[in-house]
């Protein structure tokens, strides 16, 4: 049994909002605290989120626009934690061939 993403674990983004055209996708984050939904419950449809900071990281606006504020708030379904030199995940790998489709 995997344990759960926590706060300082170092972590690669393997989904996005907007699927194989998220920036974020690839990128490698450190997992920061978990962010709190209304009432302190996990999101509904995403579960729990944690912020994540990197370089490069961007963040979804108000209006759909990505922002590139080096932080993003992100399911931790979405992460997938990585030693330091640990090549890019399967996933990863296919949905950026399947975005040059």
């Amino acid at each position: 049994m995997h344990e759960p993403i926590k706060a300082g674990d170092t972590c690669r983004i393997i989904r996005g909002l907007t699927q194989a055209k998220s920036p974020n996708l690839g990128l490698v984050v450190k997992v920061g605290p978990t962010i709190m939904g209304n009432h302190g419950a996990p999101h509904t449809r995403f579960g729990r989120i944690v912020r994540v900071e990197g370089e490069g990281v961007c963040q979804m606006g108000d209006g759909g626009e990505f922002l590139p504020l080096g932080w993003a708030d992100i399911p931790v379904a979405w992460l997938e934690r990585i030693e330091p030199d640990a090549p890019p995940s399967e996933a990863v790998k296919t949905d950026r061939e399947l975005s040059h489709e």
